[in-house]
């Protein structure tokens, strides 16, 4: 079973905004949806959120194979689990730059 240690960062978040088309604020609005959370936003947090920190260091990019990552964990743990893993990722991301700026 795959892992879900989902770490986001301001080039994650960049990239998920480039890849969803969203703002930053708008992603944070479709993850408090009641309706929870859009499959793109979460695709693309997965994507990003779990890309090596080697890579990602380099610049983070959704492409193909970081989409088929995100979907075989969609597939492995199910929209429910990954939903919570991308919410208390976004959510410690959140506290990191909330903490900084103070």
């Amino acid at each position: 079973m795959a892992d879900l240690n989902i770490k986001l960062n301001v080039g994650r978040m960049v990239a998920v905004e480039h890849y969803t088309g969203k703002s930053l604020n708008q992603i944070i609005r479709d993850t408090e949806s009641d309706a929870g959370m859009s499959l793109a936003v979460l695709r693309g947090m997965l994507a990003a959120g779990t890309q090596p920190a080697a890579l990602s260091m380099m610049g983070v990019s959704i492409g193909w194979e970081e989409e088929r990552r995100a979907d075989a964990l969609l597939t492995e743990h199910g929209i429910a689990a990954c939903a919570s893993a991308v919410g208390s990722a976004l959510a410690a991301f959140l506290r990191t730059i909330e903490t900084r700026a103070a």
